[in-house]
């Protein structure tokens, strides 16, 4: 009954670029399905409808889909900014989701920068004087950037993303931003963008050491086919896959599959059927499809929810590999 999605991005024009939101079941952007059967159906009608047989089993009724995916094109810097994390959002926010969010970095002009977290001596009273200075730089940390590159951003850290970088951003499916500073920009009615000083400074971890960057986790599973873990958080998982080949993977009916094609191309296989796939596109396997084969030369994202134990089994396989759980825990988002 069910096969793999295929969605029409959602574009969005900011003042400083775009956002195209590849997955989404977000009021303010709905993934529409560009194929088969339910093709013009939104994903969040296909949840309300079969819920068990689109997000799995693992799922409890009145849980939210847990994820937004989308592509930012920065022309221009974004607004310093933090996101609450899930017991903040929820007790200020009606009840919503708080927001964990990671970058992979696709593109970045020659020495592009972003903002993660805050630097060492700085604490509320002093990032607050500096906002009102208009001197916040003095306050953050500004990291160059280079295609390929993992950033951790987890709820609580003070953030930005400079100029002439394009990205990849899996988070929480939230749109909960606290505006720190904007550089006074102005939207097209002449006015300042509002500022939510006052909740920012509630929420920030100035003691984060989770956020930043990342290196992953990389090894070769055949023969000029490699894997990456990136991710392996009970918030989502991310694992890059890339070379030439054939790969086997089954939801187990427990969880569905997203998968974000980074390069390449390629085919996958269900059910004695097939659906193509290429460059920029997001596919989204049901939890009810089970077992699937990936065939192609590619580049792609598998982003899935854990379930079970298998976080727990993934870190287990890295340490037999001879990685230490320190090691895990410094390269992969956990």
């Amino acid at each position: 009954m069910f096969y793999p999605f295929k969605f029409d991005p959602l574009c969005k024009k900011a003042l400083w670029g775009e956002e195209k939101w590849k997955v989404s079941t977000h009021p303010k952007g709905l993934s529409i399905i560009l194929n088969g059967f339910y093709k013009g159906y939104s994903l969040y009608m296909l949840i309300n409808k079969y819920r068990e047989e689109i997000l799995g089993t693992n799922f409890s009724l009145n849980e939210e889909f847990p994820l937004l995916i989308k592509y930012i094109n920065a022309l221009d810097k974004l607004s310093i900014q933090v996101h609450p994390d899930d017991y903040y959002a929820y007790k200020n926010e009606n009840k919503q989701m708080g927001k964990n969010e990671l970058w992979y970095i696709l593109y970045a002009e020659p020495n592009a920068k972003l903002i993660c977290g805050t630097k060492e001596n700085v604490n509320k009273e002093k990032l607050l004087k500096e906002i009102y200075k208009d001197n916040i730089k003095e306050c953050v940390n500004y990291i160059k950037v280079k295609p390929g590159d993992i950033i951790n951003i987890p709820a609580g850290t003070v953030h930005s993303i400079g100029g002439g970088i394009k990205l990849l951003e899996v988070q929480q499916n939230s749109d909960l931003t606290y505006r720190l500073y904007d550089y006074h920009r102005k939207d097209s009615q002449g006015n300042e963008r509002e500022l939510h000083i006052k909740k920012a400074l509630q929420v920030i971890n100035f003691e984060n050491d989770e956020s930043g960057w990342r290196s992953g986790l990389k090894f070769e599973i055949s023969k000029g086919l490699y894997i990456t873990y990136i991710a392996l958080s009970r918030r989502f998982c991310i694992e890059m896959y890339q070379g030439c080949g054939q790969i086997t993977e089954n939801t187990y009916k427990k969880a569905f599959v997203i998968y974000i094609i980074l390069q390449g191309e390629g085919r996958i296989i269900y059910n004695f059927n097939i659906i193509k796939f290429t460059k920029g596109e997001a596919i989204f396997v049901p939890a009810s499809l089970e077992k699937h084969m990936l065939q192609g030369k590619f580049k792609f994202l598998k982003i899935y929810m854990p379930y079970d134990d298998i976080i727990d089994k993934k870190v287990e396989k890295l340490m037999d590999m001879g990685y230490s759980r320190a090691e895990i825990f410094k390269m992969v988002v956990m």
